[in-house]
C-alpha cells in the first residue's frame, strides 16, 4: 500500500511539475506573450489604437523649424539650455584613459563582464576613458575596440537601473564589435561605473550626497551631467581615432538621452532611441517619465518634435526610432505613427535627412530585441 502511495504520488508531482513547465514555456513564448498582454489590457488604446485625447493636437502645429536658418536658432537654443554661454565642450577630453583593461575573471569588481568580454568574437580590447564633467563628479566609458574594424563608431547609452548597466547588454555590444564597429558603451549619471554618488558642498545647503533625481534641483546647469560624457566621448573618438562616421544607440531612458545628443549635436550621423521616447502631448495623463524629460529650460527652447527633426537634419543624417508595440514597461502601443509624418515633412522642407518610425511587434518585453538590431545595423549599412 505504501509503495502505491508513493509512486501514486510521485506520477501526480512529475505531472504537475510537467504542466506547470510547459505553461510556464507557453507564457515565455512570445507569441503567447502578446496574445496574453492584448487580452489583458484594460485600455484599448494602450496597443492597437490612438486614444482621440492625443489627436486634438496636430504635431505639425507645435513645430517653429521651418528653414535652415530655424533649425539652427532652434539647436543653439536648445545647446544654450544644457551648457548656457559657454556653449557645447568640444574641448572636452578624457582626463586619463585606461588602456587594454584586464578581461580576467577577477580582475574586475563586482566581475563586469570579464570573461564574456575576454571572449567576445573580434575584440581587440577595451580601454576605460574617464571624463570629468566637473570637479567631483566623473562619468567613464568602456570603448571596445575591434580587431577587424570598419573604421566607424557607435555609442551606446544605457537607460536606468531597472534596464542594468551596459553590461547587461553584452550581446548588443558583442553584436556590433562582430560586424566591425567600434563601441563606445556609457551609463546614466549615479549609474554602474557612475555610481559613486560623491558628496558635494552646496554653498546654500552644506554638504550633500548627490543622486541623479537631485541633480535638477541642486547643480547648476544639471543637463550637462547627461550630455557632457556623450560630446567628450564624441570629441575623443574623432581626435584620437578619426572615425568615418559616429552613430549611437539608446534603450529605454538612455534612448531619450540619444535623442537629445543627436539633436544638440551633429556629429552624431545616426541615432537609433528604442523604447525611449513620445513628445509631451502623447504624455498627457501619464506622467511616468522620469523628471530630466520635463526639464523646463530645455524643453522650451526646442520640443521634442524639434529635436526629433534637428537629429534627423542634415547630409546622411537620419534618426530611426523603434517602438517595442506591446512592451511591458513603457511607451507601448502605437503613437509614435502619429507624429511621424509632420516629423518627416519638416525634415523634407529643411534639407537633407530622414526620419522614421519602427514599430516592434515580436515581443512583449522591454528590451532591445533581435528584430531591432537587425532594423539598425542594416539602417546603418545603408548609411555608409
Amino acid at each position: 500500500m505504501k509503495r502505491g502511495y508513493l509512486f501514486k504520488t510521485a506520477v501526480v508531482l512529475a505531472v504537475i511539475a510537467a504542466l506547470y513547465g510547459f505553461i510556464e514555456t507557453l507564457h515565455q513564448w512570445e507569441p503567447t506573450r502578446i496574445v496574453w498582454k492584448r487580452w489583458k489590457a484594460k485600455d484599448p488604446y494602450r496597443y492597437d489604437k490612438i486614444n482621440p485625447i492625443y489627436l486634438k493636437t496636430n504635431p505639425a502645429d507645435v513645430i517653429t523649424i521651418h528653414s535652415p536658418a530655424d533649425a539652427l536658432r532652434v539647436r543653439r537654443a536648445l545647446i544654450g539650455s544644457i551648457w548656457g554661454d559657454e556653449g557645447m565642450p568640444f574641448g572636452r577630453q578624457p582626463e586619463r584613459i585606461e588602456r587594454d583593461i584586464p578581461l580576467g575573471e577577477d580582475s574586475e569588481p563586482n566581475n563586469l563582464g570579464g570573461m564574456f568580454y575576454a571572449a567576445m568574437a573580434n575584440l581587440a580590447g577595451i580601454d576605460r576613458l574617464h571624463i570629468a564633467v566637473d570637479k567631483i563628479y566623473t562619468s567613464r566609458i568602456f570603448h571596445f575596440r575591434p580587431r577587424r574594424g570598419n573604421n566607424r563608431l557607435v555609442i551606446y547609452q544605457n537607460g536606468y537601473g531597472g534596464t542594468g548597466t551596459f553590461h547587461d547588454r553584452k550581446e548588443l555590444i558583442a553584436e556590433l564589435v562582430s560586424e566591425g564597429y567600434a563601441v563606445m558603451a556609457l551609463n546614466r549619471p549615479y549609474y554602474g561605473e557612475n555610481g559613486d554618488k560623491a558628496q558635494r558642498y552646496l554653498p546654500r545647503f552644506g554638504w550633500y550626497q548627490m543622486h541623479s533625481w537631485r541633480l535638477l534641483d541642486l547643480v547648476e546647469r544639471p543637463m550637462r551631467f547627461y550630455f557632457e560624457p556623450v560630446v567628450g566621448a564624441v570629441n575623443y573618438a574623432n581626435e584620437a581615432y578619426a572615425y568615418d562616421s559616429i552613430d549611437m544607440i539608446g534603450f529605454s531612458a538612455g534612448g531619450w538621452l540619444t535623442m537629445v545628443a543627436a539633436a544638440a549635436d551633429e556629429r552624431i550621423r545616426r541615432s537609433y532611441p528604442v523604447a525611449a521616447t513620445y513628445p509631451l502631448y502623447l504624455r498627457s495623463g501619464d506622467e511616468q517619465s522620469p523628471r530630466p524629460h520635463y526639464y523646463a529650460p530645455m524643453i522650451h527652447a526646442a520640443n521634442y518634435l524639434e529635436m526629433y527633426a534637428l537629429a534627423a537634419f542634415g547630409g546622411k543624417r537620419r534618426q530611426l526610432q523603434i517602438f517595442n508595440r506591446f512592451d511591458r514597461c513603457c511607451y507601448s502601443g502605437v503613437k509614435g505613427k502619429h507624429y511621424e509624418k509632420a516629423v518627416q515633412d519638416t525634415v523634407k522642407a529643411i534639407g537633407d535627412g530622414g526620419f522614421q518610425v519602427l514599430l516592434d511587434e515580436t515581443h512583449a518585453r522591454h528590451k532591445v530585441s533581435d528584430f531591432a538590431m537587425k532594423a539598425i545595423l542594416a539602417d546603418m549599412r545603408d548609411g555608409r
